[in-house]
Parts: C-alpha cells; sequence; structure tokens
C-alpha cells in the first residue's frame, strides 16, 4: 500500500532511510502486527548500545576506569527524553548509536569511522554535517593550519559562504514553487555543512597559495579553480 505513517495517509517523503529499509525487511521476513513491538525493541536495543559505547568512549579519552567515568552513561540512561526516543520505536536511537561509535572510532584512529558516519547519514541526514564538521577539524588539524585560523579574516570568509547556498537553495525552491516542509530544512541543516566544509578547503588552499606570493584575489581564484571538481563530486 506504499509508505504510511497512519492507514490510508501516504508520506510524501522520509529522512529516516535506513531505519525504513531495517524495518520493512524485518516485515518482509515477519510479517504480521509485531514490526511496532519489533521496532521498540531495536530501539531499546540501540539505546543500550549507545550508552555503553559512552562509558567506553569516556575511559578511551581519560585512560583510567575511575568510577567517576560512570557519570556520562548513567545521566545518559537516566534522561527522560532519551528514554522516550528508545521506547517510541523510532531511528533516534540508532542515529545516536552510528554518531557515537563514529566519534570513538575517530577519536581512536580507526579506519570503520567514515563508514560509521555514512550509516549515521543513510539514518538522518543530520549525519552529513556532522561528518563534515569532523572533517573540516580534522583536515585543519592534519594540515597544520590551526594557527592561521586564529585570525578572524578567515574564518569570516568561510562563514560567508553559507548565505549564499543558503539563498540558492531559498531561491530555488521558490521558482519551482515547493513548499517549506520539514524536508527542506532538514536539507537546509546538510547545506550548511557542505557549504562550511567546502568553504574550509577553499580558504586553506587560499592561504597556501598566498604563501607562495600570489595576491588574495588570485589565490582565491586559483583555489576555487582546484577545489571545483571535488565540490561538484560532493
Amino acid at each position: 500500500h506504499g509508505l504510511v505513517y497512519n492507514p490510508g495517509e501516504r508520506v510524501e517523503g522520509y529522512t529516516n532511510f535506513l531505519w525504513t529499509v531495517l524495518l520493512a525487511g524485518i516485515d518482509g521476513i515477519l510479517p504480521g502486527e509485531r514490526l511496532p513491538a519489533i521496532a521498540t525493541a531495536l530501539g531499546v536495543l540501540f539505546g543500550c548500545a549507545t550508552v555503553v559505547l559512552v562509558g567506553l568512549f569516556g575511559r578511551s579519552i581519560a585512560g583510567t576506569d575511575s568510577p567517576r567515568l560512570l557519570i556520562a552513561p548513567f545521566l545518559l540512561a537516566a534522561d527522560s527524553s532519551f528514554a522516550a526516543w528508545c521506547t517510541g520505536g523510532l531511528e533516534g536511537p540508532m542515529f545516536a548509536f552510528f554518531v557515537v561509535a563514529a566519534a570513538f572510532a575517530h577519536f581512536r584512529g580507526r579506519g570503520e569511522a567514515p563508514f560509521l558516519f555514512a550509516l549515521a547519514t543513510l539514518t538522518r541526514p543530520e549525519g552529513a554535517l556532522l561528518f563534515a564538521v569532523t572533517a573540516g577539524i580534522e583536515l585543519v588539524r592534519r594540515r597544520g593550519r590551526i594557527g592561521d585560523f586564529v585570525r578572524w579574516s578567515l574564518p569570516f570568509a568561510v562563514i560567508t559562504a553559507v548565505p549564499f547556498a543558503l539563498f540558492g537553495a531559498i531561491l530555488t525552491v521558490w521558482i519551482v514553487g515547493l513548499t517549506n516542509n520539514v524536508y527542506f530544512q532538514v536539507g537546509l541543516v546538510t547545506l550548511v555543512g557542505l557549504a562550511a566544509k567546502n568553504a574550509i578547503l577553499i580558504v586553506e588552499f587560499a592561504v597556501l597559495k598566498m604563501e607562495e606570493g600570489l595576491s588574495p584575489a588570485e589565490a582565491a581564484i586559483e583555489s576555487a579553480r582546484q577545489r571545483f571538481r571535488p565540490i561538484v563530486m560532493t
């Protein structure tokens, strides 16, 4: 009968792709009225796994087994909002698990971090924003350019790229005649992350070109030319 949230009410789209595919696969194997209970059980399972990961993450950061490290997972487990999401049968706990797992893997330098960020993005689009922020910070750290961003002019140049991206998206939606629904708003959040990531790359290349002797205008044009193809591929 198509994807519905309530009988007879078809949805125009959905943002929880991986969760929907998972439940659809389970429904194909175990058809019947048990799917809501299965979704709730999966939410509780992912929620418990997230609490355990938070504890392991804290221990890895602190490098010790102090009992105080149990405070963070305890507060998370005792939070009423987190408990409501875990028992609601929605994708929130699954998304939280992949985000914490990706952050944990990235902190430990494991190669699974991009894969986990991809799973988080397939679960909810906000995962792309988190990946973009993490990738930008890691890029700056590896290139050793953190000192350059102490100057106010460089982060300001990055920030100014965001309004242009938002204006283009809003203008396109207005011209096509689409509605300002939740899917468009989630897309705007993702667009902000992508625009900031691309701006950081362009600004960093421009700084390198200026150190080679180019003027600010020439460095900006050259860096934008070099990064155009990767940005389009993104």
